[in-house]
């Protein structure tokens, strides 16, 4: 069973944005943050999923699905509360 990471209270502004939480897991939590410290989403990267899924102990492949379904959680949230006209419900 997947252990789940309440939802951290949100900066004022996404609160008054209308961006509500978002939950996830804690693997996801864990291998998001580690990909922002290590400068993953910098111009130009800063690190590869090879090198990072090294750091976390786990494939790229792994690695990447993981984070692939951490960031779909992320855009939902900001398409719901920025786009909700576009987003199927």
């Amino acid at each position: 069973m997947t252990r789940r990471v309440p939802a951290l209270p949100l900066p004022q502004a996404e609160r008054a944005a209308g961006l509500g939480p978002v939950r996830l897991t804690a693997r996801q939590e864990e291998v998001l943050r580690h990909c922002i410290r290590a400068g993953y989403y910098a111009i130009p990267r800063g690190c590869t999923l090879r090198s990072l899924g090294s750091e976390l102990g786990i494939g790229a492949v792994s690695l990447s699905l993981v984070l692939r379904r951490a960031e779909a959680k992320v855009m939902q949230a900001y398409a719901a509360a920025w786009m909700p006209e576009r987003v199927a419900k």
